[in-house]
């Protein structure tokens, strides 16, 4: 896709158009696939936080959703206003907090691993367990079920204050939602529930691949 189209509005046909490509790909090339989504993803997610932000939601809305299974890597895509923004990603591209999600789809199950050089401190303040990946935190479950922002749009929710330990007043109030983009790439937002009931949108998508 052309970097250009990453400065500008994409319609809703144009993401439709591009999916169909890229699943009929993956059944020929699922690696190929994989890495021509997670570029195109990355590209819509670049540019002014405003206009990176609607792109993302098209093709957020335009996945499917479905268990994944596995280790996924995870690229942060923050949606910043101002110097904010090319601040926040240039810290990123040094030092991800977020290093993987590990999801078991069997049990529905997973967990957020962090960068070995954060993840202690973030789990004493957090809670978690220990992981061969680094520290893990905020561990999950996984189900399908519709958006908390949209109820006719179906997702796999990450609930994480069903396993909420220590720090279960923060942790019990994330929520994160995700939407297969081609197997084994999915995009995720996340949402922070307010006193009162209403639910914050994180500024940021996280972009999934998984590897095994």
């Amino acid at each position: 896709m052309p970097q250009t189209q990453s400065r500008r509005a994409i319609t809703a046909f144009e993401i439709q158009e591009r999916l169909t490509q890229l699943r009929a790909k993956a059944e020929s090339e699922p690696l190929a696939a994989k890495d021509l989504a997670c570029a195109w993803i990355r590209d819509l997610g670049s540019g002014p936080a405003a206009a990176a932000s609607t792109r993302l939601a098209r093709v957020f809305r335009a996945g499917t959703a479905q268990e994944i299974d596995g280790t996924a890597e995870v690229t942060i895509i923050p949606l910043l206003h101002g110097q904010a923004q090319p601040a926040a990603r240039g810290i990123l591209g040094h030092l991800a907090p977020l290093r993987a999600k590990q999801f078991d789809a069997r049990n529905a199950t997973g967990a957020n691993i962090l960068h070995p050089l954060l993840g202690a401190p973030l789990r004493l303040l957090l809670g978690g367990s220990g992981h061969p990946l680094g520290q893990s935190t905020l561990e999950f479950e996984t189900r399908i079920e519709p958006s908390v922002t949209d109820p006719n749009l179906t997702v796999l929710a990450l609930d994480h204050g069903a396993v909420a330990r220590r720090g279960a007043e923060l942790t019990g109030r994330v929520r994160d939602e995700a939407t297969t983009i081609v197997e084994g790439v999915s995009l995720l937002k996340g949402y922070l529930k307010l006193p009162g009931g209403r639910w914050l949108t994180l500024p940021m998508y996280e972009l999934l691949r998984v590897t095994d």
